[in-house]
């Protein structure tokens, strides 16, 4: 690879779904290009126990791994704790991004597939995509593209409504940032360890209705950004 900058996967989870960490992060740990630093994003309201809270084999992957770090926040924010955290942690800091789920399995190949494509296309932010798809579960971005008001326009109403892909594509366009999207020919191979830990995790029940989703919109698109 080119760029050597450090790469930092974020993620988030919930109590309903912590059994699943320590299989998805394993799966992070095992990649052709590892990453350089997990931060697992939880709410102390969550987990008042805090690493009582979590499963043994969890408890053992952080014992056996350095490179995997709690980031204890103690405000909710939701799917927003995804990379929010890890924004304001490591501020400043120019390193890729990337942004991952609870509930998948990722192929060996992932990190190294979304380093590529991000390079490729010189983009701020990358997204492995089926068509017409740009902000989703599988994105890469440059970290020094999120300036503070990223974090500081961010309402509870906004984190309220859940929709954090919608308010980061609008972030992105404003700031006139180079969004990529493409499905490779080999986006199935990739895809095929995507597998859901956990049946109810959100693939059929996340789904947003057709209400949520405007709802969502109007409000975001009355945060004007600076460019």
């Amino acid at each position: 690879m080119k760029d050597k900058k450090k790469i930092i996967v974020s993620l988030t989870s919930w109590p309903k779904r912590i059994s699943n960490v320590a299989q998805v992060i394993n799966s992070l740990l095992n990649q052709e290009i590892p990453p350089d630093l997990i931060e697992l994003n939880l709410c102390l309201i969550e987990f008042p126990k805090k690493e009582n809270n979590f499963p043994d084999d969890l408890k053992l992957l952080l014992k056996n791994h350095k490179n995997i770090e709690i980031n204890w926040v103690p405000k909710n924010t939701g799917v927003f704790k995804k990379i929010i955290p890890t924004i304001e942690k490591f501020y400043g800091m120019n390193y890729y991004l990337l942004s991952v789920d609870d509930d998948w399995i990722y192929h060996k190949k992932y990190i190294k597939t979304m380093i590529k494509y991000i390079e490729k296309y010189k983009s701020d932010s990358f997204c492995l995509s089926k068509k017409g798809k740009i902000i989703g579960n599988r994105m890469i971005y440059k970290s020094n593209i999120f300036e503070y008001d990223f974090i500081t326009k961010l309402t509870d109403e906004i984190i309220n409504n859940r929709i954090s892909d919608a308010y980061i594509y609008h972030y992105l366009k404003q700031k006139k940032k180079i969004i990529a999207h493409h499905q490779p020919k080999n986006f199935n191979k990739i895809l095929k360890r995507f597998n859901s830990v956990y049946p109810n995790s959100g693939r059929k029940n996340g789904r947003y209705s057709k209400a949520q989703i405007n709802k969502a919109k109007n409000l975001i698109k009355k945060i004007q950004f600076e460019i």
